[in-house]
């Protein structure tokens, strides 16, 4: 069989794709990228994802060049034993008081933005706000508010030349850990109220995180950090802008943002990830050999009827919520605090500045959507 999460066609709508191999093949070997395994259902991505063990997070793209090559990116590409402790030292510093303390800043930027923007009367809602929301956290959050502009530019190059420009792509990440290395190494001399600092500073038993581990760490909280956030926050705007019904009911409704936020996660959960099988084993009848590759799709899997009544649809009041949006087992996201901060707090101003809006041109037209692992509208053109 042939499927290829690279296919134009498939990132534009995914879900009745995804829907067909949860209810006909759950497992499913694809010959692209020099073949892997898919899992779609609830009860085998979750199987996968709670056996690290057996699949490993050493490489997790499909294609594995995909990533940062022999690199290993700490907490996520680190083995069980390895990845407790690293993760026992991050896990303080992304307390909810950290969010907290993020969002009077997060709201400014939100409000900031919005106020140039509506009096346009139409604009981007990818680019020019869902992508620097998140980006303008993390700058916060790492102590670089005035590095904006190099955020961005590492970001959109990784994400947007993977598939076309692998040699861009190396060359950022590599300019990004320079200027890690550099920044961990002014904090370690001189700290600061951020979250590069609070790592440093954190110690378990006696144990603190090497450097370079902090510098590894901070280069996938840029990356993770923006990029599943912008996806997410755009697929939000994206429903919004074409369900008029449920946007309408938001504004008249703003105590179900809450629950509207968790759903919205669940529907369009961003991420799906692979990992690497470490030995023979079986997964859902299928015999799956040593240092074969699978792609764990946890949007699949936030879609599964066996877990959610009627899945396909977006009910902004649904609960209780079990998705698996952020991952789930030992490397379940760090930073789900912020995540859920940020997303809350841009739907918030968004829908209180901007009138009623809806997609600028059909959908060919206003929408254009990322390819491969994480899926987000890389341009949402709305008007008002």
């Amino acid at each position: 069989m042939t499927f290829d999460h690279y296919d134009p066609e498939f990132a534009r709508d995914p879900y009745p794709t995804l829907a067909q191999l949860r209810e006909r093949c759950p497992i499913v070997h694809s010959d692209d990228h020099d073949g892997y395994w898919m899992v779609s259902s609830h009860e085998l991505v979750r199987h996968v994802a709670l056996h690290p063990e057996v699949f490993s997070t050493q490489y997790t793209t499909v294609p594995p060049q995909f990533a940062f090559g022999e690199i290993r990116i700490p907490p996520l590409q680190l083995e069980p034993a390895e990845h407790t402790r690293v993760k026992q030292l991050l896990t303080p510093p992304f307390g909810p008081a950290r969010a907290a303390a993020l969002e009077p800043s997060t709201r400014a930027a939100a409000v900031a933005l919005l106020d140039d923007l509506v009096p346009k009367g139409r604009f981007d809602a990818s680019q020019n706000f869902a992508r620097l929301i998140p980006t303008g956290v993390i700058g916060q959050l790492l102590g670089i508010p005035e590095e904006f502009d190099r955020l961005t530019s590492w970001v959109k190059r990784m994400i947007e030349h993977l598939t076309d420009n692998i040699d861009d792509v190396m060359a950022a990440g590599m300019e990004m850990f320079m200027f890690m290395s550099d920044l961990v190494e002014k904090r370690r001399v001189d700290p600061g109220d951020d979250l590069v600092s609070a790592i440093l500073a954190s110690e378990v038993d006696g144990q603190r995180l090497e450097p370079v581990e902090v510098v590894m760490s901070s280069v996938i909280f840029v990356l993770a950090g923006i990029d599943t956030a912008w996806s997410t926050l755009g697929c939000a705007l994206h429903y919004l802008a074409t369900h008029p019904e449920d946007q309408q009911r938001l504004r008249g409704e703003p105590e179900l943002l809450e629950t509207a936020r968790e759903e919205f996660l669940r529907a369009f959960a961003p991420i799906a990830t692979a990992r690497i099988c470490k030995e023979d084993t079986e997964v859902g009848g299928q015999a799956i050999k040593a240092g074969e590759m699978v792609l764990v799709s946890f949007p699949s899997a936030c879609r599964d009827a066996g877990e959610f009544e009627a899945p396909e649809e977006v009910r902004l009041d649904r609960l209780p919520h079990r998705h698996m949006a952020f991952g789930t087992g030992i490397h379940r996201c760090l930073g789900v605090n912020v995540a859920r901060m940020e997303l809350r707090v841009a739907l918030e101003e968004f829908l209180r500045r901007v009138p009623p809006f809806r997609l600028d041109g059909d959908e060919g037209e206003a929408v254009d959507w990322t390819l491969g692992q994480v899926r987000g509208p890389k341009q949402l053109l709305i008007t008002f």
